[in-house]
Formats: C-alpha cells, structure tokens, sequence
C-alpha cells in the first residue's frame, strides 16, 4: 500500500517518537489477533474498515534494548484495510483504501490518550516523520521494507532529467517539534544494512548537519583475496556498550541531537555494509567529529568480533579491549 498508520508515543517508553500501533502479545494469542486487537484498542479502527483474514506477519523481527533496560523482541503484522477482495483480479472493494489519496483512508481516533498524542496516515513514498520508536527505526532500514513495503515511484516523480523528484506530500510530513528530546537508537541485526538507511531516523527540525559512516566488506587484506566477514557479538554487553558509546558522544559534544548505530552480525559479503552511524547536530562540526569518534569507539570498545574469510581459510580478530571488558564479565 502507499500509506502507514503512526502514531506519537507518549508515556513511560518512547514519549515523543512516531511508532506504528502496536503492543504486548497475550497468552495464547496469535501474532495477526495480538496486531488486529491493538490496532482497534488504540485507533478505534476495527472490523468495519480493516480486511482481518489478510494480515499477515512480516518476515522481519526488531530486537531491541530500550530506555536503557526493557528488552523488547518486535513482530511486525501487516494489515490491510478495506473489504475483502471480490474482483477476479484480487482487488478489494476498499482497495484505494489505503494506497490512494492520502483522504482516503480511514480516520483513526485516540483510543488511548495516556499513551498516544495522535495519529496521522502518512505517505510511505515521502520521508517518515522522526524520530522513530527504535523498533520501526530498524524496520525501515531493511531489505524487506524498500522492496515490498515502500511503493514504487509514481509515474510522474521521475524528472525530465531522469532524477527523482519529491512527492508533493513530502513538503508538508510532520516533523517532531523542536523540543522534542535527543534519541539514540542502537540496533544489533542480521538483516543486510542498506547504505544511509540511517538518515531518516536523525532527521531533526533544529539539525542542520547530518554525518554519516558507512563501513563496508572489501575484498583484499595485507595482498590476500577476502571472501567476506562474520560478525559475532556478545549481545547484552554489545548493547549497554553501544548505548554507553551515545552517552559519551552527548558529553564530548552535548549540542548533538539524534544518533542512530546499527551493527550487522552473520555474514556480509564483499561491497555490502557491517556498520552505519548517522548523527545529526545544528552545525556539521559537532556531527562530523562525533561521527568519527564514534567508530573509532565502536572498534575499540563494542564487543563485537570479525572473522576475515579468505580463500583457503580465515582468521578472528577482536579489539584487545572489548575482548578484556567481556573475558572481566565471566
């Protein structure tokens, strides 16, 4: 579909950050019912506008560490709104619904006013508001949101000069008040990590310089041929060492707004990405040098370890460090 439902959280988790509806699984319950039940207890949006035999998990899952201690594993349902299909060529009767005008669809209600602020439909093919609840911030960064949630470009986006224009609806997307609070979103994936995918979550309206890093498998070490690289990671302490790295930057460079640090674990062939950091300041200078300092940090700290895989074997290799700080937690 061309459109997202999201709202902006408020409470104990996530207090001013745009997250999809969404809450804890019950006993018993299955992963479509749990998303069907949240999405009408906090929207009102229930049986009359949502087509419930169509929803259906996604094939990504969000592990994250968030507020500094609640650990939460995420499940992502799609649902579809509208009728059930009834045209020979799988279409619904509800099917603009959903993937038109953005008026089309249908109007969500605060259920739940001590948890949420609003809700808003916003277009998938314009930048999502910022910042993002940790769990979509790593959804949109994957390989299965740009291929199979995020739609193709209109017919008339593409330029006369072949380059990609904005939709309209980009110019007005919400933006998070400039009070908003500074975030940090760390994320510990196996899923492939798309170049820049980071930006969106450290859009600010009061940055006014993003930098980014991006660290990549080649193909060569010291003359020999690199197949590619395995990461694995001490999780917990991975995590705590990765917020702890956010809380550092914030006391070198205390005007930084948004930092967002995702790490691949498992194989990464040749080109592809191990790490992205995307840091949003007001000026570029607080943003390049936390940018670097970050990744330095990262190496020489994270417990995070990388096996080179050549042709004809490989070798592990870990920051004498972060191995220290892990072996001292034994």
């Amino acid at each position: 579909g061309g459109q997202v439902l999201l709202g902006l959280r408020k409470g104990s988790h996530g207090a001013g950050m745009w997250a999809l509806p969404g809450g804890w699984l019950e006993a018993g319950e299955t992963f479509e019912a749990c998303a069907l039940r949240e999405l009408e207890e906090e929207t009102g949006l229930g049986a009359r506008q949502v087509y419930a035999a169509g929803a259906a998990p996604l094939q990504v899952v969000a592990n994250n560490v968030m507020d500094g201690g609640v650990h939460s594993v995420t499940v992502f349902v799609r649902v579809p709104f509208g009728a059930a299909p009834d045209h020979a060529d799988g279409r619904s009767a509800g099917d603009d619904v959903g993937t038109g005008a953005l008026g089309a669809a249908p109007s969500p209600r605060v259920m739940e006013p001590h948890k949420c602020d609003e809700w808003r439909w916003h277009d998938l093919r314009a930048p999502l508001p910022t910042p993002l609840f940790p769990p979509l911030a790593y959804l949109q960064t994957t390989e299965y949101w740009r291929r199979h949630v995020v739609p193709p470009p209109a017919p008339d986006s593409q330029g006369a000069d072949g380059g990609l224009r904005l939709p309209a609806a980009a110019a007005g997307h919400p933006t998070p008040p400039a009070s908003a609070p500074p975030r940090d979103i760390v994320t510990l994936t196996s899923d492939r990590l798309l170049p820049g995918a980071l930006v969106g979550s450290v859009l600010c309206p009061t940055a006014g310089g993003i930098a980014t890093f991006t660290g990549t498998t080649r193909d060569t070490f010291e003359g020999r041929d690199v197949l590619r690289l395995e990461y694995e990671a001490y999780a917990p302490m991975a995590t705590a060492q990765l917020q702890a790295l956010c809380a550092g930057l914030r006391q070198k460079w205390p005007d930084l707004r948004h930092i967002a640090i995702a790490h691949r674990i498992g194989l990464v062939p040749v080109t592809e990405s191990s790490v992205e950091i995307a840091i949003s300041s007001p000026h570029r200078v607080s943003a390049l040098a936390a940018c670097a300092h970050a990744i330095d940090q990262l190496k020489a700290h994270v417990p995070i370890w990388k096996k080179e895989v050549y042709r004809g074997g490989g070798a592990w290799k870990a920051n004498a460090e972060a191995f220290a700080g892990v072996a001292g937690q034994k």
